[in-house]
């Protein structure tokens, strides 16, 4: 059965967070401080691993062929602005 689910990221530049598969990450905002992706994922299925990169603005980006970019989170009333991207292998 298909569901969408809550994912809490880190602020680190890559991770990898299991997720049911396929999974399609829908979104990423701020929640409660931290920064959340929504996937939508089928809850019968196996876990496989899907890559997260998040960068700060003006911060050095590497080239990210492949990875599909998600969404900007800006937390701390704007003092700190975070772009996501993630290579779950959707497209838009």
């Amino acid at each position: 059965m298909q569901t969408i689910y809550k994912y809490t990221l880190s602020p680190t530049e890559e991770q990898t967070i299991p997720m049911p598969s396929p999974a399609r990450v829908l979104s990423v905002d701020e929640q409660r401080g931290a920064v959340c992706a929504w996937a939508l994922v089928d809850t019968d299925a196996a876990l496989v691993p899907v890559r997260f990169r998040v960068h700060g603005t003006g911060h050095l980006v590497p080239l990210l062929d492949g990875w599909r970019f998600i969404g900007t989170v800006v937390l701390h009333a704007g003092a700190l602005v975070l772009h996501v991207w993630t290579d779950d292998g959707a497209r838009q």
